[in-house]
C-alpha cells in the first residue's frame, strides 16, 4: 500500500450541501484517453458487487520547513503547493511566516531541488533589521502578507504568470508577478475572512477561489464596521454551525463570480465532534487542548484544502475545527483540527469520503512533530511520479499551555500513492465492478492495483452484456500495469459502445485508464 495508512471500509456518503446545481448523476460518462477513472464516487459505475471502499491516509514524512527562531520566526504555514520551475529545475515555495518584529508584511521564499531540502535564496526585496540580504518578498501596494501562489499557464503576459491571493482580514486581493517583484492587480476584491485559497483547473481553464465566511465578511464592507463586537471580529461564521467555505471562480483572475456558500458542517458533524473530542481526551499520547467546556463543543469548517482538479473530478481536504472550550482573552475558542476528504463533480455538491474519518490527523507527542493540534489542509498535491506529495501546515497548539515550546508551526509533508485516495477492495470471495457504457477511445488499458495476494481480471462487454474480450489475470502491486489479453483485444474497438467488467479477489483496485497508440503512454495529473 505504498506506506499509506488504511482506514476502515465505508459506504459512500452523499453530503449535498447546495442543491442549486445539477446532481452528479446527470453528468455523462466520458472516458478520455489518459484520464484516470477513480472510485471516489459512483460516477461511471453501473454495478458493484461484493466490494468495499477503503480510504487511505498518506504517510507522514515530518516537517520539511521549520521556523527559524534565530531570525525571529516562530511559525511557518503553507497556503499553497510548491511550484516546479522547469527551466531552472527547482521547486519554488512562498510560505506564510516572517519575523515577529518585522513591520512590513511579507512572506518567506524557499527553493528546493528535491522537495525535501529547502534553501533560502537572497531575494533583496524587503528590508529587515537594516539589511536586504534575506528571503522575504511582499506586495507594497497591499498592507498584508500573501503566500497563496498559483501558476497561470495561459496568461499571455509573462509578468502575470504567477498569481496569488492576499488578504487584510476581510478581503482578498489578486496579485501577480514573476515571483520576485510583486504588484497588485487593479481589479475588485473578493470578501473573505482570514483563510483563503486558490487553484487553477487546467481542463476548464478556470481559477477556483475559496473563502472563509465570505457572506459575513461582505457585510462589513471594509476592515471592520465601526460597531463590530469583539465576538464578531474573533469568531465569524455564516454556516449553520459557524465557519463555512464560500466559492468564487474566474477565467482571467481579474473578474470573479459572486462568492456563494459551498461547504459547511451539519448535524452529523456535531455528533461526530463530541465523539472525536472524547476520544482525544482519553488518548494520553496526543496533545491536549488547554480549555474544556462541553457547552461550546462544536464542529465547523476552518478552511478547505483545494479544491483541486484531480483527473476527472475535484478533490478537497476540509479542515474540520473542533471547538473544546472558550478563550475569552481572544474572543474565540480552544480546539483542534481533523482533515477530512471530499470530492465533487461541480464544486458545489460535495461528497464526504472515508466515513468522515481523518484523512490527516494529529501526530503523537514525543516524536518532535508539529502537527499536534492545528492541521491546516494543503492547496493540492504535487505529483511526483507515482506519488502525491501533500504540503500542509502543522501547529503544535491553539491555546498555548504553560510548557509551550517557542517554535509552534511548520510546513509538513505527507505522501500518498498515486490515485491512492480510495480503493475498491475484495477479500477471498471475488467482487466485481461493471462500468456504465462509454465510447472506447484507446488501444491499451492500464490499472493501478495492489494484487500481491490475489488477482484482477477484466472483461469487455458489448451493449448486450456479451463478452468481447477477456484479460489474463493481473497480479502484483502495480501502479501503472498494462492489461494483457487472453481472448480478444481492445485494438480495433475505437468508437464502439462498450462496458468493462473488473473482477478482483484479495486485491485493492485504485484506478484504470486507457492510452491510444496515437499518443505516448502517460497520464495527466
Amino acid at each position: 500500500m505504498s506506506g499509506a495508512e488504511k482506514s476502515s471500509t465505508f459506504p459512500l456518503e452523499n453530503n449535498m450541501l447546495n442543491n442549486k446545481v445539477r446532481s452528479m448523476a446527470e453528468t455523462a460518462f466520458n472516458v478520455r484517453p489518459g484520464q484516470r477513472q477513480l472510485f471516489l464516487d459512483d460516477h461511471g459505475i453501473a454495478r458493484i458487487e461484493n466490494l468495499t471502499r477503503a480510504m487511505h491516509r498518506p504517510a507522514k514524512k515530518g516537517a520539511v520547513i521549520r521556523p527559524d527562531l534565530a531570525a525571529g520566526i516562530t511559525s511557518h504555514e503553507a497556503q499553497s503547493a510548491p511550484i516546479w520551475d522547469e527551466e531552472r529545475q527547482v521547486f519554488r515555495f512562498w510560505v506564510h511566516g516572517r519575523p515577529d518584529d518585522m513591520e512590513e508584511n511579507a512572506c518567506s521564499y524557499f527553493e528546493s531541488e528535491d522537495g525535501l531540502h529547502w534553501t533560502k535564496p537572497l531575494m533583496r526585496q524587503v528590508e529587515y533589521r537594516g539589511s536586504m540580504e534575506n528571503n522575504y518578498v511582499g506586495v507594497r501596494e497591499i498592507d498584508s502578507a500573501f503566500a497563496c501562489v498559483v501558476i497561470d499557464p495561459i496568461d499571455p503576459d509573462p509578468a502575470c504568470r504567477l498569481k496569488a491571493f492576499a488578504h487584510d482580514h476581510n478581503q482578498l486581493f489578486p496579485v501577480a508577478s514573476d515571483g520576485i517583484t510583486w504588484r497588485k492587480l487593479n481589479c475588485p476584491a473578493i470578501p473573505s475572512w482570514d483563510v483563503h485559497g486558490v487553484s487553477f483547473d487546467p481542463v476548464e481553464k478556470t481559477f477556483i477561489g475559496y473563502m472563509k465566511d465570505a457572506g459575513h465578511a461582505k457585510a462589513y464592507g471594509g476592515p471592520w464596521k465601526q460597531d463590530a463586537t469583539a465576538q464578531e471580529k474573533g469568531h465569524p461564521g455564516t454556516g449553520r454551525y459557524g465557519r463555512s467555505v464560500w466559492l468564487a471562480t474566474s477565467k482571467d483572475f481579474r473578474n470573479w463570480t459572486e462568492a456563494e456558500l459551498a461547504f459547511e458542517t451539519d448535524d452529523l458533524d456535531q455528533e461526530l465532534a463530541r465523539q472525536n473530542i472524547a476520544e482525544r481526551m482519553a488518548d494520553s499520547s496526543l496533545q491536549q487542548t488547554v480549555l474544556i467546556d462541553p457547552e461550546v463543543y462544536n464542529a465547523d469548517v476552518y478552511n478547505m484544502g483545494g479544491p483541486f482538479r484531480y483527473e476527472g473530478l475535484y478533490v478537497a481536504i476540509p479542515a474540520i475545527y473542533h471547538s473544546t472550550g472558550p478563550a475569552p482573552e481572544v474572543q474565540n475558542t480552544d480546539g483542534f483540527h481533523l482533515m477530512q476528504l471530499a470530492c465533487s463533480r461541480d464544486l458545489r455538491n460535495w461528497q464526504r469520503l472515508g466515513d468522515r474519518k481523518p484523512f490527516i490527523g494529529p501526530s503523537p507527542l514525543g516524536a518532535g512533530a508539529y502537527d499536534l493540534t492545528q492541521i491546516i489542509g494543503p492547496a493540492g498535491p504535487v505529483v511526483r511520479g507515482d506519488e502525491l506529495w501533500f504540503y500542509y501546515t502543522g501547529i503544535k497548539y491553539r491555546s498555548r499551555p504553560s510548557n509551550a515550546e517557542p517554535d509552534s508551526g511548520a510546513v509538513c509533508l505527507a505522501v500518498l500513492r498515486r490515485d491512492g485516495f480510495i480503493s475498491l477492495d475484495a477479500g477471498s470471495e471475488s467482487g466485481t465492478l461493471v462500468t456504465e457504457p462509454f465510447v472506447l477511445n484507446g488501444d491499451k488499458l492500464y490499472v493501478n492495483v495492489d494484487a500481491q495476494q490475489g488477482e484482477l481480471q477484466v472483461e469487455v462487454l458489448d451493449s448486450e452484456s456479451q463478452v468481447l474480450s477477456t484479460s489474463s489475470p493481473v497480479t502484483g502491486d502495480l501502479l501503472r500495469g498494462e492489461v494483457e489479453w487472453k481472448q480478444g483485444n481492445i485494438n480495433g474497438m475505437h468508437g464502439k459502445d462498450v462496458s468493462f467488467r473488473f473482477a478482483l479477489k484479495n486485491a485493492q483496485f485504485y484506478s484504470y485508464w486507457f492510452e491510444s497508440n496515437r499518443r505516448a503512454a502517460h497520464s495527466n495529473p
